[in-house]
């Protein structure tokens, strides 16, 4: 019935008597019960809702991606180590509990595998196993240290033992300073040094007031240090530095550098060339005397120049070849005729960068291996004994 008293058959019957302009007049008179608000808000709250599910969509893709990539290097590492079963299982688990983007640095880097191995022994999955399972899983991790070529970190020798230093900081040099908090980095001169202050002369005014903490960073045989010091006065242009910390030493290397032997071929590259067919070459017989990762320290009878190009052939093992192109970044002379390059090797991909960087910790090992040996051997021989007069 509606809201005349009209029962509903009626008005069905009276829709019936009318023509077809009239009944187009009365459903032009209709009106929807929600309102042109209404359908406002149903339109933004599906907006609101379909731009939601597009974002869990991509974040859902994302980290399938990711979690797909992750196993396929883990499948090939395996591969390449030649790993059974379980030593596969137990390193896809150290992977995955180190939460690594850059996953090949569980495989490269003995910081990075003793932190991923860590959270994996503090999780709870391997916290509630039996002794005996754990003392498995541990015995797999050593497995998998031992074959990616990975010693565990020394704390004591991460690090050169810091200079005495602050003795060492003398009137006239040069050093830098960071205001912490601000990533400006200035040039000062050392004007004075004592035990416990520094009395430094920007190149340039500086704004400082007493309380202020600085980063002090300067550069010693090579290395980099750096100690916190605080301000305590600044007068006629030169600012007074309280030591407040011991020297840090600064890594800026990311592949240790590794004393090696190994054969190889070196040819340049020069991007243009005179008189010569295409396709031939000027390979010439080389030695690999240090390995860093994707840098190489080279010996060869060739006269190249820092940002030249270089063809380079390296032999890893038995049967194994790296073939690249790498650019000059210094050069020396050698015994002889031969030069010395260092050479960065360029277009790597992060696989192969963690094959050089796996090569460089194996020889490494082989290093210390040898080293230890030969300590050994020597502890054993004794002294040597003085020769007599009969001798």
């Amino acid at each position: 019935m509606d809201g005349c008293g009209i029962p509903d058959s009626g008005n069905a019957v009276l829709a019936q008597t009318l023509n077809a302009v009239e009944r187009l007049e009365a459903a032009s008179e209709w009106t929807s019960p929600i309102g042109g608000a209404g359908w406002f808000w149903i339109f933004l709250v599906l907006l609101v809702l379909g731009g939601a599910g597009i974002v869990v969509g991509v974040v859902a893709y994302r980290r399938w991606r990711h979690l797909r990539r992750q196993k396929e290097q883990v499948a090939r590492r395996a591969d390449q180590l030649g790993l059974d079963e379980r030593e596969r299982y137990v390193l896809a688990a150290v992977v995955k509990a180190g939460k690594l983007r850059n996953v090949e640095a569980t495989f490269t880097s003995a910081v990075a595998f003793e932190r991923s191995v860590a959270a994996l022994m503090r999780s709870q999955r391997v916290v509630s196993m039996s002794e005996k399972r754990r003392e498995t899983i541990a015995g797999l991790v050593e497995s998998l240290r031992a074959k990616l070529g990975l010693d565990r970190p020394d704390p004591g020798a991460a690090a050169p033992a810091a200079p005495a230093a602050e003795v060492e900081i003398a009137e006239g040099d040069e050093l830098r300073v960071v205001h912490r908090g601000q990533a400006v980095e200035l040039a000062v001169r050392v004007a004075g040094s004592t035990d416990d202050e520094l009395i430094v002369q920007p190149n340039n005014p500086v704004d400082c007031h007493p309380g202020e903490t600085w980063l002090v960073r300067y550069t010693k045989d090579g290395t980099m240090w750096e100690f916190d010091a605080s301000v305590r006065e600044s007068d006629d242009g030169r600012i007074h530095l309280g030591r407040t910390g011991r020297p840090r030493f600064i890594n800026r290397r990311r592949f240790p550098r590794v004393p090696t032997r190994r054969p190889a071929q070196v040819a340049t590259f020069p991007f243009w060339r005179e008189n010569m067919s295409l396709g031939s070459g000027d390979f010439v017989a080389g030695e690999v005397v240090e390995l860093g990762g994707p840098g190489l320290r080279v010996e060869a009878p060739v006269e190249v120049a820092p940002g030249e190009r270089v063809l380079l052939a390296l032999k890893l093992g038995e049967d194994q070849v790296v073939e690249a192109l790498g650019k000059v970044r210094r050069t020396g002379q050698g015994a002889g005729a031969e030069s010395v390059l260092v050479v960065e090797l360029l277009g790597l991909s992060e696989e192969e960068i963690a094959t050089l960087a796996h090569e460089t910790n194996l020889a490494a090992r082989a290093n210390a291996r040898q080293a230890a040996e030969q300590a050994a051997g020597a502890e054993a021989g004794g002294p040597d004994e003085p020769e007599g007069p009969g001798d």
